[in-house]
């Protein structure tokens, strides 16, 4: 890890490398129906918010044998990044239009996700 003008860490080459890996991985992880990667700069993905069709998809991608499960261990292993966090949300309701994620479009289609304004 390498400090940038002794403000916070930032992680080295093979941090860089496994974000690629793991994006990759996401487009083809079975039962994810959206993914988004983020950051505190422009360009930079330091984490991703995703959603799942269920549980055991979401458990298959981030801990079983995957380049997400590669980097998460190498991140602590490594100290590539000073924090880490991962949370679980249950969705109550997704707004707005679902044509251009036909991830989504299918989970609201099974009723595994309730879609449209709040008392619609």
């Amino acid at each position: 890890m390498r400090k940038y003008q002794g403000a916070s860490p930032i992680p080295d080459r093979a941090f860089w490398k496994s974000v690629r890996d793991v994006r990759r991985n996401l487009l083809d992880a079975a039962g994810c129906a959206y993914h988004i990667g983020f950051g505190e700069h422009p360009f930079l993905t330091l984490a991703t918010f995703s959603i799942w069709q269920d549980l055991p998809s979401m458990q298959q991608f981030a801990y079983r044998h995957t380049a997400h499960h590669r980097t998460s261990e190498a991140a602590r292993s490594e100290a590539w990044l000073s924090e880490s966090l991962f949370v679980r949300f249950a969705i109550k309701r997704i707004e707005g239009d679902l044509a251009p994620h036909p991830g989504l479009q299918k989970l609201a289609k099974a009723g595994l996700i309730q879609t449209g304004s709040p008392g619609t």
